[in-house]
């Protein structure tokens, strides 16, 4: 069964607590479930090495101020006492939870039409107006320059509408 408890709750302290905090709390758990400290128990050395993996996961993630804000920015948002958020009756709103994994599961809605051929075609055409005017610089020929700069603005002018077809195609999935 896997561990549902946070990092903080393996070790055994709140989520405000510093470095210092944290080292002591790491170092008290590691001692405290050791498996050399087990015993010959081979089911309690079994147990002692779980938790002690889960023990220095917790450490591995919250020493390291990066990774602990990160992580942090994982877990809920701590209940504040007395301070009631939701209406008088103490309902919370009616907004569901994210399901964050479903979302980032999920997969793309594919495009079409109009926004596809826009997408498509801004960076083809940039790269098709950069060597024309490389061409029309080595052949010294402005008629070519004056197509390959029209071609560089079609592009840009290509790259700046497809987000608006792109969301204009979609809505209408929803």
């Amino acid at each position: 069964m896997a561990d549902r408890r946070t990092h903080y709750e393996v070790l055994k302290v709140e989520r405000d607590a510093t470095s210092e905090q944290l080292r002591a709390a790491y170092l008290r758990q590691a001692r405290r479930h050791h498996p050399d400290t087990a015993g010959s128990d081979l089911s309690a050395i079994s147990e002692a090495e779980r938790e002690m993996r889960s023990i220095n996961a917790a450490w591995e993630v919250l020493s390291d101020p990066e990774a602990r804000r990160r992580y942090d920015l994982t877990l809920p948002v701590p209940e504040r006492p007395g301070v009631n958020m939701g209406a008088p009756d103490g309902d919370q709103g009616g907004e569901p939870e994210w399901d964050h994994d479903a979302i980032a599961d999920a997969p793309g809605v594919p495009i079409g039409g109009v926004a596809k051929v826009f997408v498509r075609a801004a960076p083809i055409a940039f790269v098709a107006g950069m060597l024309l005017i490389f061409v029309s610089a080595v052949m010294q020929n402005s008629g070519l320059w004056r197509l390959g700069l029209a071609t560089l603005v079609g592009s840009l002018v290509a790259f700046l509408l497809a987000p608006f077809f792109v969301m204009a195609s979609s809505h209408g999935r929803d």
